[in-house]
Formats: C-alpha cells, structure tokens, sequence
C-alpha cells in the first residue's frame, strides 16, 4: 500500500514533507522524527522496510494529534507507537 517514493502528504490543507536522513539516530535518538513547526518527518535512511512503516505511522500519529491540538496525547510515546503499530498494521494488511 505505501509506495516508498513518496514524500508528501497533506493534513488540513497543509503539505507534510517525508525527509531522510543518514545520522537522525546520532541527533535525536531516535528511528524518526516529526517537527511540527516545520511540517517535516525525518526518517533515518537505511532501515528495513516493515521498521521504515513502522516509523513512518508512529510519526504520522503524531503529526495528526499535533493537528488536532491532541498534546497530551501526542506526548504519550506508548500511545503513538502503539497507534502507529496498529495503523501500520491495518495499511500493510488490506485487502
């Protein structure tokens, strides 16, 4: 389902831009990133395929309850990663 040429989507009118990057890990700790600011998901370059979804969704969450004005949520990482999961999953597995 997802085409991993992708690199934009759009939330409420705005463009969301899907960037890569070679050493996110060494700057955020972290597989992905979603800068709400700027309307930007950093993914690290270089990960398997079903981990790049994986990351993608989680922050995808977060760019939506960010949207939404969802903060409280949006700062629970066991929330988004576990909603991230679940959409990835839903996505990876239609039919």
């Amino acid at each position: 389902m997802y085409n991993m040429n992708m690199r934009s989507f759009k939330l409420l009118g705005k463009t969301v831009k899907i960037v890569y990057s070679k050493d996110l890990e060494d700057k955020a700790d972290a597989h992905g990133l979603w800068e709400d600011d700027k309307q930007v998901i950093t993914l690290q370059s270089g990960m398997s395929q079903d981990q790049e979804l994986h990351t993608l969704w989680h922050e995808i969450t977060h760019a939506i309850l960010d949207t939404m004005n969802e903060d409280k949520l949006s700062k629970n990482e066991k929330f988004v990663d576990l909603f991230g999961g679940l959409l990835h999953q839903v996505v990876s597995t239609l039919k």
